[in-house]
């Protein structure tokens, strides 16, 4: 949960809460989301979110195309080990402690995430006009060509001015840079460019 803290807190002080002063519902795909813990994550910022903002809503795809990882998921039953980086009221507000010493996420954030099985490589995006799509430490595993396709993918995905996050390790290449306008370079952060 919360890798990469700092992508996170970027999330939570600025990329949400600039959604939700312009839309009164947010959309969210997160790309390659394998056992869940990215989408909780953003699940967990979100609820804040309304909290202030009790009108908006937020759907939060979640696709891989591992569904014995998506099932995993679904489940979202975590050890504590894996919550290391949820603070306790965190931990309290969102998740059930279980007997056998694991941690269920809370179903006020389950009900706010669709998990998908998805194939990347599709070409078929899984909604489009998409406020956020996050797609992090998968495309290292792809080829330049399938990066390529990934990044214009993800382009026609997003509504105006969608944001576009990456892993940390990896990069937009020479042929698509061009479809993402940098909003934080050293999270990897990007917006739709027009």
């Amino acid at each position: 949960f919360f890798r990469d803290p700092e992508v996170f807190e970027v999330m939570r002080r600025e990329v949400l809460p600039d959604l939700a002063t312009r839309r009164k519902s947010i959309r969210i795909w997160c790309a390659g989301c394998a056992t869940g813990e990215e989408p909780y994550s953003i699940a967990i910022l979100a609820h804040e979110l309304i909290a202030l903002h009790p009108d908006l809503n937020v759907t939060i795809y979640a696709t891989d195309i591992d569904t014995v990882a998506l099932e995993k998921a679904k489940a979202g039953i975590y050890d504590r080990k894996t919550l290391e980086n949820v603070d306790e009221h965190q931990l309290r507000k969102h998740f059930i402690s279980r007997d056998d010493g694991t941690f269920e996420v809370r179903p006020h954030l389950k009900e706010i995430i669709k998990f998908r099985q998805h194939d990347l490589m599709s070409g078929v995006p899984i909604a489009r006009y998409l406020d956020a799509v996050t797609c992090r430490n998968v495309t290292i595993y792809f080829t330049e060509r399938q990066k390529n396709e990934l990044a214009r993918l993800f382009h026609g995905a997003l509504a105006a001015d969608g944001y576009y996050i990456m892993g940390k390790t990896e990069y937009l290449g020479r042929e698509v840079e061009h479809l993402f306008a940098s909003y934080n370079i050293t999270q990897k952060i990007f917006r739709k460019a027009a």
